[in-house]
């Protein structure tokens, strides 16, 4: 959902080059993370959540960047600070202008890895986003280890991560078949649940965990609508390791999922898309 974790299943750019990724790195994904970043902005009211306050000497690190949608909008509301994003593909990335480049530094890296020169820095704050459809168990903790090493004493991260809709039997029957993808590919399905105990074991403090519902459907007006189209648009980004992959289900009927979903959250006041976010602190002592 936001961009990518490590062998591709397609040779032509189409799927982004992790063996259990499940989301494409492509035109209509990057302009599809760039609606669902203003959906996300519009939904939380912000884009960090922890209680930290920017100065001139921060190093911030977005991991996953994807199209540093939340890179920009963090560097448009805090100017002073200096900015990291890595993601496994470049894809994605923007063509960033003199000033900017200047201040946001975005290159290939992958947090299951400290290897390149951002890993040789301290950050005071880390930003993983909707990295669901990426990491497996194993490697949701070795990224929260990870990101642990490369804090700064006292610096903070923060996580946003979904799993789930609230609608109708079509959303329920979608969820049960996506649970069961995610789990044929070795991905962790109930990631935002877990993650607080893995923060913990790494040794976080301050661990703090928040739930935010999106309405999803067009009785939800414009909102609603920009919403319905970013999830749905995940979804039907799922199709080829789906059908042609996994062979979970037809290409006729994946399509026909899709489509009831949709009908049902446009019809279905009360539709929604539960997100979990979570934040906490290195301590500022050993």
């Amino acid at each position: 959902m936001s961009g990518s974790s490590a062998v591709s299943d397609m040779t032509n750019g189409k799927l982004a080059s992790p063996s259990r990724y499940l989301l494409p790195s492509d035109k209509p994904e990057s302009e599809r993370l760039n609606l669902q970043n203003r959906v996300l902005k519009k939904a939380f009211g912000n884009v960090v959540f922890a209680p930290f306050t920017f100065s001139s000497d921060d190093a911030v690190l977005d991991v996953g960047a994807g199209t540093a949608c939340w890179t920009l909008d963090c560097h448009d509301a805090f100017r002073t600070a200096h900015y990291y994003g890595i993601d496994i593909t470049s894809d994605l990335f923007p063509i960033l202008d003199v000033d900017l480049k200047s201040r946001i530094h975005l290159t290939e890296g992958n947090i299951l890895r400290l290897q390149g020169e951002w890993a040789d820095r301290s950050y005071t704050l880390v930003n993983q986003r909707l990295l669901i459809a990426a990491l497996s168990a194993e490697n949701w903790k070795t990224a929260i280890n990870n990101i642990y090493k490369v804090l700064a004493p006292g610096g903070w991260v923060q996580f946003v991560e979904t799993n789930h809709c609230r609608s109708g039997d079509v959303t329920d029957r979608h969820h049960v078949i996506l649970r069961h993808t995610f789990e044929k590919r070795g991905l962790l399905f109930e990631c935002a649940e877990k993650i607080p105990a893995l923060l913990h074991d790494a040794g976080f403090v301050e661990i703090n965990s928040m739930i935010y519902e999106i309405n999803l459907g067009s009785w939800a007006g414009q909102d609603g609508i920009e919403a319905r189209d970013t999830f749905i648009g995940v979804y039907k980004a799922m199709k080829y390791p789906v059908v042609d992959v996994m062979g979970i289900m037809s290409s006729p009927d994946f399509d026909s999922l899709i489509e009831q979903m949709q009908k049902e959250w446009d019809s279905t006041p009360g539709s929604k898309i539960v997100f979990h976010v979570l934040y906490a602190r290195k301590s500022a002592s050993p």
